[in-house]
């Protein structure tokens, strides 16, 4: 019993470290200011690697997350030009946008990588569905044991037999007037 109950307090430890996790890594956009949300710029994809690249990457400037693939604001326009530079330095996809979720942290991927505590995002709702299957299990077999183990065409008597004397004489009662 008592490593059930060290069993339960560790695991609601974890998951609210894990559902703390969020608070700490968030980080503002270092260039953001009002005034990089206003102008419209022609986004201007050229090529596949650049496609690829800018709906792969949340625009920082306040949008409701939009990827730099569909954001026109001053902030995306600046920013595909910095990604656009790097691009023809030689740099990869993989490596801008290492740098970009450094620079940005990692809520400014499009899609989260698939390390380290990010598989919790996958493994936590997966978990919970199997323990939630195993305690139908645990609770449907209790049911069936508790349904073997009732005595059968026993009569019941007692409290239930005063209670429906009680009820049978108040309907009397209730029919004669």
């Amino acid at each position: 019993m008592k490593r059930r109950r060290l069993l339960v307090r560790a695991l609601v430890l974890a998951l609210g470290i894990l559902a703390a996790t969020p608070l700490f890594t968030l980080r503002e956009a270092s260039s953001q200011t009002a005034g990089d949300m206003e102008g419209s710029h022609p986004i201007g994809i050229e090529n596949e690697t650049q496609r690829k690249l800018f709906f792969s990457l949340i625009c920082m400037c306040g949008c409701p997350r939009e990827t730099l693939g569909t954001c026109a604001c001053n902030f995306a326009h600046a920013r595909r030009e910095e990604l656009r530079a790097g691009l023809a330095g030689g740099k990869s996809i993989e490596v801008l946008q290492a740098e970009y979720a450094k620079r940005y942290g990692p809520q400014a991927l499009a899609v989260p990588p698939n390390v380290g505590a990010n598989v919790a995002l996958w493994a936590l709702p997966l978990g919970a569905i199997a323990l939630g299957a195993i305690g139908v299990v645990f609770a449907i077999r209790k049911w069936r044991r508790a349904a073997i183990e009732a005595p059968v065409g026993v009569p019941m008597t007692g409290a239930t037999d005063e209670y429906d004397a009680k009820l049978d004489r108040e309907l009397r009662e209730l029919d004669r007037e």
